[in-house]
């Protein structure tokens, strides 16, 4: 489990035509993997795995309920509001994670002039040294072949 998450009691209701269907109780944890899972009460087991992205449209009704679209429309209604209002600051934090940019991706940008000479010397580079590497992996490998037949 995640260091400092929140398990609280609620309900899964699914929608149906034109009503909420209950569909079970049990726990809200949010994992590492920034899944918003509901354990069954009784059994522990997993009932729903969510996760938390934009796409499932996560929304708080203001009181003691939240809803996401995961195939289909769900409500998360909790006991208390301070419960549901805890689970949604941690949906909104990861939902804002998310959508910042990632510092160590790899930013794409357009050949141009003034930046092809850079671009062709660092494939260059990188060329240079795969090809580096290969011969060092070759050597190895020869000598400890070498090795083997000597001990035979």
């Amino acid at each position: 489990m995640r260091p400092n998450s929140e398990i609280l009691l609620c309900q899964l209701y699914q929608l149906g035509i034109n009503k909420w269907n209950y569909e079970d109780i049990g726990y809200t944890h949010i994992n590492s993997k920034n899944e918003l899972i509901l354990l069954q009460k009784d059994t522990n087991q997993e009932v729903i795995i969510v996760p938390i992205k934009q796409e499932n449209e996560f929304a708080f009704d203001s009181e003691e309920a939240i809803q996401f679209h995961f195939n289909k429309d769900y409500t998360l209604s909790f006991q208390r509001r301070e419960g549901a209002m805890k689970i949604w600051a941690s949906i909104q934090n990861i939902l804002k994670d998310n959508n910042a940019e990632d510092s160590d991706s790899i930013g794409l940008s357009p050949v141009s002039e003034t930046n092809l000479v850079a671009i062709l010397e660092t494939m260059n580079n990188m060329i240079q040294h795969g090809s580096q590497t290969k011969q060092l992996l070759q050597n190895y490998l020869i000598n400890k072949k070498v090795k083997k037949i000597r001990n035979l």
